[in-house]
């Protein structure tokens, strides 16, 4: 009985089936396909396939249309960028960019980079010069408007133990820098430009307190002169400021400053720039002495930390609080291109560079990044980004409410790594004032 029961539910299946395929091949479908005509003819076989069926009723892309139209600015920018990735991957261009550049004991290396700030620019490096750990780096940069920096430096010099030294030196022309006054709600229309130039000599003794904390001591020679801005598109800041009636510390005149610097780091980061996660911190402080007068004597202190926290499949969340006070002492004053500043790519991303000006500032970042190529080690070679930044800048931060004033910005982008570095990033941010676009080479 069992098996006469099988049997007939077995058959009941098969008709159904049966009956399925019947109404929904397409007539054209279950045509005997392909047929050719008869060999005698003389003429050439011709095939006969079936009709292309849609795969979507009019009423479902209309459905679709709204999700169709936010998915298109994601579409455009995947389908502009991943030929150009994938021509690099497959081509090695990089490697091979990198292998002609670099000596074959990799002691010698010169490479091009480029920042939007300074422009295009190319790094000479030499390691072992003196001693093992000793390095070269001679590297300059030009841009728009005549910006220009060039520095010469020579890092870890070992003098014995876990002592080292380092000497160098830069100059530095920012042609047209922007200003839009002091305080935490100056205007977007209120721009103006100066021209910064600044040569630096300085010589340090560093030491390594252990594999993941260093601390290093240095004297600087700074001689700063502010002149014109030479962007015609905004309005000069002596100008402006004379309309106004009024002034800026360290606007008029050359100052010259001999600076002694004190910083600590610690970095346990895991995958370097790529930052899997681990900690990474900075602080430490400045002390500015006038040498050509007694007008400008102050002091800067600050302190940066970022927790990088390894999510899942390669995700990592990074999180970033940091904070700077500028004070003057021996009755001097802060200039005002040495005031603390927000707005730029290190800062808050969706405002120009040096968008707020005032003593103290603090900042706070969240960002989050995924891989989106991974080579086979499982080291990703592509990662996206997401973040979101806010920051203010205050007189005295200590004063202000904690919550009021931030200014906020976010976006997005992605990074590029080769085996060890970051070699390419392009990030995306918007504010109340627009959107910026960063673009890194080497940097």
């Amino acid at each position: 009985m069992r098996i006469i029961k099988a049997t007939k539910t077995v058959s009941i299946l098969l008709a159904v089936w049966l009956v399925l395929i019947t109404f929904t091949v397409h007539p054209v479908a279950a045509q005997q396909a392909p047929t050719q005509k008869d060999a005698g003819s003389g003429e050439d076989s011709e095939p006969v396939y079936p009709e292309k069926v849609r795969s979507r009723a009019a009423w479902e892309y209309v459905v679709n249309l709204p999700g169709y139209i936010l998915y298109l600015p994601f579409w455009l920018v995947y389908s502009a960028v991943m030929p150009v990735i994938g021509l690099a991957d497959t081509s090695n261009i990089l490697p091979r960019i990198k292998d002609f550049l670099v000596s074959d004991d990799g002691k010698r290396m010169a490479f091009p980079m480029y920042e939007s700030q300074y422009g295009l620019g190319m790094v000479y490096s030499q390691r072992g010069l003196f001693t093992p750990q000793c390095e070269l780096q001679i590297g300059g940069m030009m841009g728009l408007w005549w910006r220009r920096y060039f520095s010469v430096e020579v890092k870890r010099f070992a003098l014995g133990g876990p002592v080292h030294a380092g000497i160098g030196g830069h100059y530095m022309l920012w042609t047209d820098a922007a200003f839009f006054g002091i305080g935490n709600d100056t205007q977007k229309s209120d721009r103006t430009n100066f021209a910064h130039r600044q040569p630096s000599m300085w010589a340090s003794v560093g030491l390594d307190l252990g594999k993941r904390l260093s601390g290093d001591f240095a004297v600087r020679f700074e001689r700063n002169a502010i002149s014109e801005g030479r962007n015609p598109n905004f309005g000069s800041t002596t100008d402006w400021l004379r309309d106004r009636g009024e002034t800026l510390p360290g606007l008029e005149g050359r100052a010259e400053y001999l600076a002694m610097d004190l910083k600590l780091e610690h970095f346990s980061l895991i995958q370097g720039e790529r930052s899997a996660g681990g900690w990474a911190l900075r602080g430490g402080a400045s002390l500015y002495d006038q040498l050509n007068g007694d007008a400008y004597n102050f002091y800067k202190g600050y302190l940066d930390v970022t927790r990088y926290i390894h999510l899942f499949y390669g995700r990592t969340l990074a999180l970033r609080a940091a904070f700077e006070v500028s004070r003057p002492y021996k009755d001097g004053e802060v200039p005002f291109y040495y005031l603390s500043r927000l707005g730029r790519r290190e800062t808050i991303r969706g405002y120009t560079r040096d968008r707020y000006h005032d003593r103290d500032s603090a900042l706070y970042s969240v960002e989050y990044r995924y891989p989106l190529i991974k080579r086979p080690s499982g080291n990703p070679s592509m990662n996206a980004i997401l973040f979101v930044d806010w920051g203010k800048v205050s007189p005295n931060l200590f004063n202000d409410p904690f919550f009021k004033g931030y200014h906020t910005s976010y976006g997005g982008g992605f990074r590029i790594f080769d085996r060890k570095n970051l070699n390419l990033s392009f990030l995306v941010a918007k504010s109340r004032d627009g959107y910026r676009v960063y673009l890194l080479f080497n940097q």
